[in-house]
């Protein structure tokens, strides 16, 4: 699917079947299906197991892991990046929440390595953009005004890597898979944590 077919078909993209709105937190179980994490705290509570819980696509059933919080199931980042391309898309419409003051604008800025860290930090107002280009450890940042956004830029978006969720491994991007915790983990986690991984 070429981009232009791809921001043409934006909602559709990212619409979780369950609430048929757009994702909030979206987690992805073994089959690869993706919900809300709402939505699947929502058909783990009226099943009644807290350890396990039916996929609503394919009717899989599946281990949750860590005692059946919903939580530690792998994010989907690919959903995540569809979302951000949507707010920059809708921008100029709604504008977009401020990652540091929590403003929403209209005249608001991407940047592109702090959405790899942490997802709520994409967006920086126009009154913030100043203070996230002052700090040093920002120097290498790229950050771009959403109404200068071009195909290139929707596309860097979308192959943008995941990165690992453990703690001093956030910079390291996800390269396996743990079949005993059925999740991504960095070269780090595989090395020091002893997990069984597939590449």
């Amino acid at each position: 699917m070429d981009i232009q077919t791809l921001l043409h078909n934006l909602h559709e993209e990212v619409s979780c079947s369950v609430c048929m709105s757009k994702y909030t937190d979206p987690k992805q179980l073994p089959c690869l299906h993706s919900f809300c994490l709402q939505c699947l705290n929502g058909i783990q509570r009226t099943s009644g197991q807290r350890d396990k819980i039916v996929c609503p696509e394919c009717n899989g059933t599946f281990r949750v892991p860590g005692n059946g919080n919903l939580n530690v199931l792998p994010t989907n980042f690919k959903i995540n990046s569809l979302l951000d391309v949507l707010a920059i898309k809708e921008c100029n419409t709604s504008g977009v929440k401020c990652g540091n003051c929590e403003k929403t604008s209209e005249k608001s800025y991407y940047c592109f390595q702090c959405c790899s860290k942490c997802w709520c930090c994409s967006f920086w107002c126009y009154d913030c953009i100043s203070f996230h280009n002052g700090i040093k450890a920002n120097k290498e940042h790229y950050a771009l005004a959403l109404k200068d956004f071009q195909d290139r830029d929707f596309e860097n978006i979308l192959k943008r890597p995941a990165f690992c969720r453990n703690p001093g491994h956030e910079k390291k991007e996800l390269e396996y898979f743990c079949k005993i915790c059925e999740v991504g983990i960095c070269n780090a986690c595989a090395l020091t944590q002893g997990h069984p991984t597939r590449i």
